[in-house]
């Protein structure tokens, strides 16, 4: 994998709105190079948003997204997609598009004019990209054939073989099964680890936040609710402010790391309930009961 300096985000003032309602209001951020940052928060709170912001895909109102020192919005779209890549949460794919043939796209910012000049490190790419993935074996097949969970590894495997220092995954682990999605996530460490990748992905799982983030960072309403490390903002406080979830946080028996108990409203601690009996009515007596 290529090893390159990773680099880390500014965000000053960002507003980003649909019509006249912003979404993202006057967001300040800082993102640390070479680690993983998780963005949680409730249902529309902006972290889709923020990810398309920071990659230009979604236009702002207001404010400045800076990579390295540099504003992105000054950079042409090639530039941008050599230093950072992408991956939302429905990705389109043309129709009859077989595997390897899109994940090859991944390399389309460092071809020249004529197409070429990405050869030789475009096979190399390519290939990690989808042994990496698991996804090898599906290199000839049609994209529209594939599970909805293989068409997902797909789609990692094409965001890796982009190659940029700065990845922004937007629930990567859509439509994968748990044992998947811990492999997805397991990835990410080793591209963090051993590429010096910086790495920005929305979670809705916060357990899986908790365990393998860096960096932490809660929206709630378009705003920065918290920030920090996962012990710092994984609090039963913070849950109950950002996302109105009565919990308990307890260490993670495996990795020490927070993890959350949430409590429903059926949830209680054994000895403080008794269970009743339960009665099931047939069907044709159930107009009998009141």
């Amino acid at each position: 994998m290529a090893d390159r300096q990773s680099p880390g985000i500014e965000i000053t003032g960002l507003t980003v709105g649909y019509g006249e309602r912003p979404v993202i209001d006057g967001l300040d951020l800082t993102v640390p190079a070479g680690r993983i940052t998780t963005i949680v928060g409730p249902n529309a709170s902006g972290k889709s948003t923020l990810l398309g912001a920071v990659a230009r895909t979604i236009p702002i109102t207001a404010g400045s997204v800076r990579l390295d020192g540099q504003d992105v919005a000054r950079w042409g779209r090639r530039a941008l997609a050599r230093r950072m890549g992408l991956l939302p949460q429905t990705p389109i794919a043309p129709e009859g598009i077989t595997v390897v043939d899109l994940v090859s796209r991944a390399r389309y910012p460092y071809r020249n004019f004529f197409g070429g000049g990405d050869t030789a490190d475009a096979d190399d790419a390519v290939a990690e990209a989808l042994s990496v993935t698991g996804t090898l074996p599906l290199a000839s097949r049609l994209l529209e054939e594939l599970s909805g969970g293989q068409r997902q590894r797909v789609w990692l495997a094409l965001a890796i073989a982009q190659r940029t220092p700065l990845m922004l995954l937007d629930e990567p682990g859509t439509y994968l099964d748990l044992t998947a999605q811990i492999e997805v996530l397991d990835i990410l460490v080793d591209l963090r680890d051993h590429a010096g990748r910086t790495i920005v992905l929305v979670l809705h799982d916060l357990n899986h936040a908790a365990r393998y983030a860096d960096h932490v960072v809660a929206l709630a309403d378009g705003r920065v609710a918290a920030t920090g490390s996962p012990a710092e903002v994984f609090t039963e406080e913070r849950l109950l402010e950002v996302f109105g979830l009565r919990s308990r946080v307890v260490d993670d028996p495996v990795t020490g790391t927070p993890m959350i108990v949430p409590i429903g409203r059926h949830s209680r601690p054994e000895h403080e309930t008794t269970r009743p009996a339960v009665i099931l009515t047939p069907a044709h007596d159930q107009k009998k009961v009141r």
